[in-house]
């Protein structure tokens, strides 16, 4: 429930990020970014609806978000946590979204990277409030459920 009433007060600002990020980037003269911003959320929409493709959901919306989770949230920051101290927590949290972000640049467009990032800074929020991996990965799992229905209803 903590999971996803965060989720609720993340995805405005995970959204308004991506929106500010797009209009930056017209205002420098770059190409807008595409409104499915993700290479695996693009294999998504073009596939056939057959076993693999649901396959590719289960592991987009489970599988990932988990050990996303346990990578980024348990390990990373909290070995950035453990290696400050009693510093603020945010240090650790920039620098495990920072990570999180940069390993999307390959498949992302720069305005979702952004966008990541700042869902990353909630994610490691609500590890950092609950002290549990569990609210951060009800977060990463309805987010990326969100993205999916999001990408399936837009290329209808």
């Amino acid at each position: 429930l903590i999971g996803l009433a965060s989720l609720a007060l993340a995805w405005p600002l995970v959204l308004a990020t991506v929106e500010g990020w797009h209009w930056v980037s017209v205002w420098l003269g770059r190409a807008p970014g595409e409104a499915v911003a993700h290479d695996l959320l693009r294999l998504l929409v073009s596939s056939a609806r057959d076993g693999w493709w649901w396959t590719g959901v289960g592991a987009a919306v489970v599988m990932a978000p988990v050990l996303e989770e346990i990578l980024y949230r348990g390990l990373l920051q909290g070995a950035f946590r453990a290696a400050l101290g009693d510093r603020s927590p945010w240090i650790a949290i920039v620098l495990a979204s920072v990570v999180f972000a940069a390993m999307h640049v390959p498949a992302a467009d720069s305005h979702a990277v952004a966008g990541l990032f700042v869902l990353s800074l909630c994610l490691g929020w609500a590890m950092e409030r609950t002290g549990r991996l569990a609210a951060p990965v009800v977060m990463h799992v309805g987010f990326n459920l969100g993205n999916i229905a999001f990408a399936l209803a837009i290329a209808a």
